[in-house]
């Protein structure tokens, strides 16, 4: 990484979208940001930077991946109140009522998967008909 360059204020030192570090003089230290996000401007306040340097491009944060929901399995919609949904209408329905519940379901998500839903509605059906054997 390059050394630090001291910085009195005025325009952008470099190209706006490139990515810098600063120091500001509240002592905080901001990492691989664009150029654009700060004011370079100096108001005799703790936000003045004082110095900059180019963002190494092998310090990229790592970013980690956002969880993707298991939208058959458990969709987050199903989970509100700390219990599933299914769980709930499982325990206010006799046996019976529970499975004539997931076949209706199984039949629903069979009728429509070639307009909504495709693949996921056949996985969606699927489940309904495990839980039938439950």
């Amino acid at each position: 990484m390059s050394d630090w360059i001291e910085w009195n204020g005025g325009a952008i030192p470099t190209g706006i979208n490139q990515r810098v570090d600063v120091k500001m003089r509240n002592g905080d230290t901001h990492q691989f940001e664009l150029a654009s996000t700060y004011s370079w401007n100096h108001y005799d306040n703790d936000g003045d930077i004082i110095a900059y340097r180019l963002a190494n491009v092998d310090d990229v944060p790592t970013i980690p991946p956002v969880p993707q929901h298991d939208m058959v399995n458990h969709p987050p919609h199903y989970t509100a109140g700390g219990i599933e949904c299914i769980e709930a209408i499982r325990a206010a329905l006799t046996p019976d009522e529970f499975r004539g519940h997931c076949k209706a379901n199984a039949m629903k998500y069979i009728w429509r998967e070639r307009n909504k839903g495709g693949d996921e509605s056949i996985r969606k059906a699927i489940w309904y008909l495990t839980e039938m054997l439950k």
